[in-house]
C-alpha cells in the first residue's frame, strides 16, 4: 500500500476547501523532521483525519518516536478543552499504537543509567505512595500459595530488606461507613432511606 500518496491526497483536499465548525491545525511536514510553523506547511483537518494522516505518517517513518508517542495519544481518544475527539478507534488500531509505543520507549531507555539523586526521589515517592487496594484471592488460590511457600524460609538479609522497603509506607485505614437515618414523607408517612424519598416523596409526593 502507498502510504504516502494516501497522505498527499488527504493533504490536497485539504488545502482547496475551507471547514466549518471544529477544526485541527496540522504540520503537513511535521516539526520533529524539521517542519515549521509557517502557513505554507499547516492545513485544517478534521479529528478524523487528523488521526488517520498520523497514522500514516508511522508507517512512512517508523523509527520516528515523536510521530509514534502523537499516533498513540490520539489512539487513547482523549478529549480536553483543546481538543474534541469525536471519532472512534478500532482495537486493532489501539493495540498497534500501543505496541508501536511501548517499542519506542524500550529502546529510548535501554542503557540510560539514572542518577543517584533521581534514584532516591523515586525511593521516597514509593515510600510516600499510598498502599494499594488488596487482592482477593480465591480458597484454590490460597492453597495453591501456601503449598508454594511451605517449608521455604526468607534469610535474615531478605527480612531486612522488606522491613526496610515498608518503613514509612502509611496504610489507608478502613473507613466503616455510616448507614444514613431513615425520613418519613409528611404526606403519605412512608419511612425509607434519604436518597430515594426525596426523589419520590416530599414535595413529589402523590398524596401532597
Amino acid at each position: 500500500m502507498n502510504y504516502q500518496r494516501i497522505h498527499d491526497a488527504i493533504i490536497d483536499r485539504a488545502r482547496n476547501r475551507t471547514l466549518q465548525g471544529y477544526r485541527e491545525r496540522h504540520h503537513v511536514i511535521p516539526r520533529c523532521l524539521s517542519g515549521t510553523d509557517k502557513s505554507a506547511n499547516l492545513v485544517e483537518l478534521t479529528a478524523r483525519e487528523h488521526f488517520v494522516v498520523h497514522k500514516l505518517l508511522v508507517e512512512i517513518y517508523p523509527n520516528e518516536p515523536k510521530l509514534v508517542y502523537a499516533y498513540w495519544m490520539m489512539s487513547r481518544n482523549i478529549s480536553n478543552s483543546k481538543y474534541i475527539r469525536d471519532y472512534k478507534v478500532s482495537s486493532r488500531d489501539y493495540d498497534r499504537a500501543k505496541k508501536l509505543f511501548s517499542k519506542v520507549s524500550s529502546i529510548r531507555q535501554k542503557g540510560k543509567k539514572l542518577s543517584d539523586e533521581h534514584k532516591q526521589k523515586l525511593r521516597d515517592a514509593a515510600k510516600t505512595r499510598k498502599s494499594r487496594i488488596p487482592i482477593k484471592h480465591s480458597e484454590e488460590t490460597k492453597q495453591k500459595l501456601s503449598a508454594l511457600w511451605k517449608g521455604t524460609t526468607r534469610s535474615i538479609e531478605d527480612r531486612k530488606k522488606i522491613s526496610e522497603g515498608q518503613r514509612g509506607i502509611k496504610k489507608r485505614p478502613y473507613i466503616h461507613k455510616k448507614k444514613p437515618e431513615p425520613v418519613q414523607c409528611p404526606y403519605c408517612n412512608k419511612i425509607g432511606s434519604p436518597r430515594g424519598m426525596y426523589n419520590w416523596h416530599f414535595n413529589k409526593c402523590r398524596n401532597k
